[in-house]
């Protein structure tokens, strides 16, 4: 068997060890949810059909070699979540248009089968940091526990309290809808949902469980795109390299818990890892694949202000560091030609990386676009131009950066920065970057050509420091800062294990301590997801966990069975509408919620009532303690008389439980199948679809 069949049934065992990890968990029997996973891998099996049209559109595709696939299926994501965010502005939001979506890519993929057979059949470079298949095998051999966590967690429905509020809650309502919405009761619809979208389609096709799915192959997709990176970006580094990044950058407590609350901030590094992957191409010897790589990295960080509003912050640091390289590369280059000026060669450099501009304006400005046109503020929630008579979520910020959640801006925070990094603030929480990079990261320090290779990186991460201590100062906020340490960290147990018995003893080292995270997230995750392993080994049903995760899900379910064509209200004090399965009026309670305005407008719980068949409502969902979960937001929660006289004058319930009851209405007029979410009543910026 030669070399390079040899290493393709390496992996080809592996991925069939990673399969049967989790159904080994599981007593060998396939966790309900199991089945959302082949619906995941032909949404992102679309993707990468979109990547490789859009590489080409970017006159990227002839430049790259084998590595094209990877960021194919990354900017394949991005097209996906775009093109449902345009069929949701114009109200075509529905399983059949997402079979379309995905089919379209899949006819891309099939376009492209020819390129991609070439490209598995060519043989590896030899050298550089993919030389050791041993080693790298070895490295992400060790994963396969990290894996586990994540597919198993993927085969539960998303129970993470964002996730029920607005990462799988929205595109819910999207699905009901037929379309999306932006009202200023609800500040999560105006967030960037490129990641939300993206998902989607395995939403539609299969549900919750498909739709958390993606974000598990989001992970896988990590992985190989952090080898990749070592492998084309840091070609110097030592034999195994590639594996040893991978595997510190997706063992991190932080990595394995963003798939599993099927939070956005994982695609975010995703982008944050094609941008950098970026930044070293513009410097590249050859003149022609500057500029492609410098498009490329537009696109990305297009996707990536789609993704997340903290990617603005990033935009300046990564673009000032892409310029220098780009400067240094032209300057260092040995032209037969006369040598250009400083100045020529400096504004030739800010040409190639200014003008892909357009690129990531086309791909990343939409949101803002659309909150510009909707609510008068393009930065909403985030901006100077408060959308309420309520707290600004301004203001909320800057709260919690005045107590525990304080921003980098004196010695003693900066100090405590490693320690923060590594083990997080809040001990109920995985976002934290853990033990291993602690390990690895001082023994990279001893290498200075390494370091030097990955000097781009991490003086883009320095600069992110400043900015990103002004937010809330997590580790996932700020992707380009985990990102390269995590790769650092990796480079430097790769160097430990070429030193020798010593530096074997390193990486052991690192092999436990991973061990030692991934209990951490046995543990921590089982509280933050509401205790999956009890579904995904049969001992409660689905019906069970989701009543366990969601007090208010029997009630949605009722709603959903008995309320088909119309819309509900929701008067519970509570932003999670995940498993809602009909349009409702949603709000929470960061900014004014629309129960509150009712409730204080009307003078009577009769008017109260009133106003809601004006809006289209057909039924409300009235919460047990509702009015207190205003009062503890500073919300007013109405008058005491007219609340307490609510539910006799909606009538008796259709549905009653020890949290929630529900109440059916007849409209004044006949209601459309959407809620009138454009009604601000008085609490701010108009909303219009």
């Amino acid at each position: 068997m030669d070399e390079p069949t040899r290493r393709r049934a390496t992996a080809l065992l592996g991925l069939v060890a990673w399969a049967w990890v989790p159904l080994g968990l599981t007593g060998l029997s396939a966790p309900p949810g199991l089945v959302a996973l082949p619906v995941a891998a032909v949404v992102v099996a679309g993707a990468v059909g979109f990547g490789a049209l859009l590489l080409r559109l970017l006159g990227a595709w002839a430049r790259l070699d084998r590595e094209r696939w990877v960021w194919a299926a990354l900017l394949g994501l991005g097209v996906t979540g775009s093109a449902m965010a345009s069929l949701a502005g114009v109200d075509r939001f529905s399983t059949g248009t997402a079979v379309v979506v995905v089919a379209a890519g899949l006819v891309a993929l099939v376009a492209h089968g020819r390129a991609l057979v070439g490209d598995l059949r060519r043989p590896p470079a030899a050298g550089g940091a993919g030389d050791s298949a041993r080693w790298g095998a070895g490295w992400y051999a060790l994963l396969a526990p990290a894996a586990a966590l994540v597919v198993v967690r993927a085969a539960a429905p998303p129970s993470f309290y964002d996730a029920l509020v607005y990462h799988l809650g929205l595109p819910m309502q999207f699905a009901a809808r037929g379309g999306s919405f932006v009202t200023p009761h609800d500040h999560y619809t105006a967030m960037p949902l490129l990641a939300e979208l993206a998902a989607s389609p395995a939403l539609l096709m299969g549900g919750p469980e498909a739709h958390g799915a993606v974000y598990a192959l989001e992970w896988l997709l990590l992985v190989v795109a952090v080898g990749v990176f070592v492998r084309r970006a840091l070609p110097t580094a030592p034999a195994g390299s590639a594996g040893a990044a991978g595997f510190v950058c997706a063992s991190m407590p932080l990595a394995v818990f963003l798939p599993s609350a099927t939070k956005p901030d994982l695609l975010a590094a995703l982008w944050a890892l094609l941008a950098l992957r970026a930044v070293v191409g513009v410097g590249a010897p050859a003149a022609a694949s500057r500029g492609a790589w410098a498009r490329v990295g537009a696109a990305a960080a297009g996707f990536g202000c789609a993704t997340k509003t903290t990617f603005l912050l990033w935009l300046v640091p990564v673009g000032v560091v892409a310029v220098a390289v780009a400067w240094r590369a032209r300057r260092s280059l040995v032209d037969p030609t006369p040598p250009a000026t400083t100045q020529g060669a400096l504004l030739s450099s800010l040409g190639a990386v200014v003008g892909p501009g357009v690129v990531g304006l086309a791909f990343g400005a939409w949101p803002y676009v659309r909150n510009a046109v909707r609510l008068g503020d393009p930065l909403y929630p985030f901006g100077p131009w408060r959308g309420d008579d309520g707290p600004a979520w301004l203001d909320h910020t800057r709260a919690l950066l005045a107590g525990d959640a304080r921003p980098v801006r004196d010695l003693d925070a900066l100090l405590a920065l490693p320690g923060q990094l590594a083990f997080g603030r809040d001990p109920t929480s995985n976002e934290a970057l853990g033990l291993v990079v602690v390990t690895g990261l001082p023994l990279l320090l001893l290498h200075r050509a390494t370091l030097r290779a990955l000097a781009p990186a991490l003086v883009v991460a320095a600069l992110t420091l400043l900015p990103w201590g002004a937010t809330h100062a997590l580790p996932r906020y700020d992707p380009f800062l985990w990102l390269a340490l995590g790769v650092a960290g990796g480079l430097g147990l790769a160097h430990a294990r070429a030193g020798g018995r010593a530096g074997t003893g390193i990486v052991a080292a690192a092999a436990v301590l991973a061990g030692v995270q991934w209990h951490w997230n046995l543990a921590v995750d089982d509280s933050l997801l509401r205790g999956p392993g009890q579904l995904l080994t049969q001992r409660r049903t689905r019906a069970e966990f989701l009543a366990g995760a969601l007090e208010l899900a029997p009630a949605y379910a009722f709603v959903g069975e008995h309320a088909r064509g119309g819309c509900v209200f929701l008067a519970t004090g509570d932003a999670r509408i995940a498993y809602l399965e009909v349009p409702a009026l949603v709000s929470e309670v960061y900014t004014r919620p629309l129960l509150d305005v009712l409730l204080a407008e009307a003078s009577s719980a009769p008017a109260v009532v009133e106003r809601l068949r004006a809006l289209g409502a057909t039924h409300v969902v009235l919460g047990r303690s509702a009015r207190a979960r205003l009062q503890r937001r500073g919300w007013s929660g109405g008058d005491e008389a007219v609340w307490q006289a609510l539910p006799a004058a909606l009538g008796a319930p259709l549905y009653k439980d020890e949290d929630a009851a529900v109440f059916a209405l007849s409209p004044s007029s006949p209601a459309s199948a959407t809620c009138n979410v454009g009604v601000a009543l008085g609490a701010g910026p108009s909303s219009t679809r």
